[in-house]
């Protein structure tokens, strides 16, 4: 089944996530910040106490702290500043590798995009995540529920804790079902994400009450794209669909 991207969404916004080191024994990612990406020049903006709280299910600034927290290091809160209009756009996309580079196509393709000329620097941010291995840090993109067609590409959250074994079972091109779980006794608006029977995982927190809407009010589909990590701690990319539901053009 094919897995590339047939409506690039252009995001307005991004949320910046932190993630603690494996050393904390709290992999949770939190939601720290927006970047907004409509207008030039970019900027970025940290949460206030009140909006963080809001934005990752009641906790407390106090224990993002606890765990080591100290800003993005390019905008570190240790300014006392919580807002960010210079550099933003350059900063973030230092993580990513240069479109001049002759494998950059090949990169692109990965996530999913045929055609690397045509994605913007924020849709790029958005669709990669923009995730290295030093830092926890990540770009998640922010998702309308009024949205009635595009392509996302999921990183599979919790694939690591699941009971598949050391190699997830599903394969690149497998369909995977969406289930809302409003039972979880740590986030009501979770969305559970299943091949067949096996339960491999969630979507990620931050873009789970969307999600969970449109399995009510829009038609989604959501395929395997690709399948790596190291043996034990697999991760899982999926595409996801969205159109809208039959018989009905707004919601």
């Amino acid at each position: 089944m094919d897995t590339f991207i047939e409506h690039i969404v252009e995001p307005t916004r991004l949320l910046l996530a932190w993630q603690a080191p494996d050393h904390m024994s709290n992999r949770r990612r939190w939601a720290v910040a927006t970047v907004e990406v409509a207008t030039e020049p970019w900027s970025l903006r940290y949460f206030s106490r009140e909006e963080f709280s809001v934005a990752n299910g009641g906790v407390l600034f106090d224990d993002l702290l606890k765990l080591g927290f100290e800003g993005y290091p390019a905008f570190a809160r240790k300014t006392r500043k919580s807002e960010f209009d210079s550099g933003v756009r350059e900063a973030f996309m230092r993580r990513l590798p240069p479109r001049s580079r002759t494998d950059f196509a090949e990169y692109v393709r990965r996530f999913g995009f045929k055609d690397a000329e045509k994605i913007s620097d924020a849709a790029l941010l958005a669709y990669t995540e923009a995730k290295l291995p030093s830092d926890g840090f990540s770009l998640v993109g922010e998702l309308e529920k009024s949205l009635l067609v595009g392509d996302f590409v999921l990183d599979i959250a919790g694939t690591r804790y699941q009971d598949f074994g050391d190699f997830c079972p599903a394969k690149p091109g497998d369909l995977l079902t969406l289930r809302k779980e409003p039972t979880n006794a740590h986030d009501p608006s979770a969305v559970e994400i299943f091949w067949g029977d096996v339960k491999i995982g969630y979507v990620n927190r931050m873009q789970a009450p969307t999600i969970g809407y449109w399995i009510d009010h829009r038609e989604i589909h959501l395929i395997v794209q690709r399948v790596n990590g190291r043996t034990g701690s697999p991760k899982v990319y999926a595409l996801l669909r969205v159109r809208p539901a039959k018989n009905r053009l707004a919601a």
